[in-house]
């Protein structure tokens, strides 16, 4: 599976901690757009990073390096460089096991910046040889042996037992309703991902999604959900086969919709209009495991793809978390500061389930912003042991060995908003 923006765009909403922060000053910010944080990969696969480096003097050259070593590397344009560079890299996955990729950035002065991802690249299961059951034949059983015949036992008489007087009744105890069992099956080893753009009046939306071979392979259905910033679902639409389009297909690609004309739509109820937007995607095998994804998208009309307002997750840095959550968030960009909050109203972080039900909220108006809270400005974050909440969720729903989403929203004080959210697994709970 090839992974590949037809269209490049800087989305402050799918910017990570994972895909590095706000670079300090003279550098160039850097910021990895796909693939996601700790993507799956198989060997033989071509992996495209798409990324976007920004520096107000100008970005020279983009650079890719795996586990250390230069890959590939992207000239500017121009001489004088881009303030706004999106560069796609693109490199074959040879070698299984752990990987890291590096996307280093140059400007005028020759001063870098960078950001750092891990993604993961799996060789194809190995396939058990047949098992040979050899059962062996066993003898006849012998003759049985002659038992010889006991005399009869003496009859013994009877005790008499007394009569007892009947029971009283005893009415039943009401027994209260169960709650219903919650079953939680852990998501399938492949991957999934959402892969939206919006440059230039055209928007492309489209998922990917595996269950260990090419786009589509061992997928039953995979389901768009198209939300508001409060996490309402606009417009849906489920796909079950690749590739999974939200929009047209011809020839086997999904196309854009573009502005002015008569796709451009979420659904015949539901026209795109000018604003934040979340996609989420529940992806399903056959045998009702799920994995999910989100990417916000912000929709500008008329077209405007300048970005300078960003909010990064920090928190978690693993997409498999263990024992506890760990939840925090940064703001970057022109006209706010993330140290001492200044230019910011608010910071809104949710935890939410794979069908969008919000099990975590938390508002934040001081750093550092924390989705379970802290102790005051700039003091350290509050965790979400599972053990110690009893397994469950601030809402009381329980927590499983599943896929969730951590969505970060924040809102500078300008009106200017950015949005984020990230996947993460929970794998165990010690």
């Amino acid at each position: 599976m090839k992974y590949f923006f037809t269209a490049l765009v800087l989305f402050g909403a799918i910017l990570s901690s994972a895909c590095g922060g706000s670079a300090p000053s003279g550098k160039p910010a850097v910021q990895i757009i796909a693939p996601p944080y700790g993507a799956s990969f198989g060997v033989g696969e071509t992996v495209g990073v798409q990324s976007v480096s920004i520096d107000t003097n100008g970005v020279t050259r983009v650079e890719l390096y795996v586990d250390g070593q230069l890959v590939g590397a992207q000239p500017a344009p121009s001489a004088q460089g881009e303030k706004q560079f999106n560069v796609v890299h693109e490199w074959r996955a040879t070698t299984a096991g752990a990987h890291t990729l590096i996307v280093r950035a140059f400007n005028a002065a020759n001063v870098s910046g960078e950001a750092t991802i891990p993604i993961a690249v799996t060789a194809p299961a190995a396939v058990s040889p047949t098992q040979v059951i050899v059962v062996t034949a066993t003898a006849p059983p012998a003759e049985p042996t002659t038992i010889p015949t006991l005399a009869p036992p003496t009859p013994i008489s009877p005790t008499a037992i007394p009569t007892l007087a009947p029971p009283t009744p005893i009415p039943p105890t009401p027994i209260p309703p169960t709650a219903p069992l919650v079953v939680f099956q852990p998501p399938f080893d492949g991957g999934t991902d959402v892969l939206v753009s919006y440059v230039g009046g055209q928007l492309a939306l489209q998922v990917t999604a595996h269950a260990g071979g090419d786009d589509g392979f061992g997928i039953a259905s995979v389901e768009f959900f198209i939300q508001d910033l409060s996490g309402r679902v606009i417009a849906s639409k489920t796909e079950r086969r690749a590739p999974f389009c939200y929009f047209d297909e011809a020839n086997g690609e999904c196309l854009d919709a573009r502005l002015g004309e008569p796709n451009f739509k979420w659904s015949d109820t539901a026209p795109i209009a000018a604003g934040w937007y979340l996609i989420r995607a529940v992806v399903s095998t056959p045998d009702g495991r799920v994995r999910i994804d989100e990417k916000p998208v912000h929709i500008t009309i008329p077209p405007d793809d300048l970005v300078n307002f960003f909010v990064n997750i920090d928190q978690p840095t693993n997409t498999e978390i263990r024992r506890q959550l760990d939840f925090q968030a940064s703001v970057s960009g022109e006209r706010v500061n993330d140290d001492t909050g200044e230019g910011i109203a608010r910071v809104d972080m949710f935890v939410v389930d794979a069908r969008g039900n919000i099990l975590s909220r938390q508002s934040e108006q001081n750093p550092h912003y924390c989705g379970f809270g802290d102790d005051g400005v700039n003091t350290p974050c509050h965790v979400w042991n599972f053990t110690q909440r009893n397994q469950k969720w601030p809402n009381g729903a329980p927590i499983g060995l599943a896929h969730y989403l951590v969505r970060v929203i924040a809102y500078a004080q300008d009106g200017r908003i950015a949005a984020s959210s990230q996947m993460f697994q929970i794998d165990g709970f010690e």
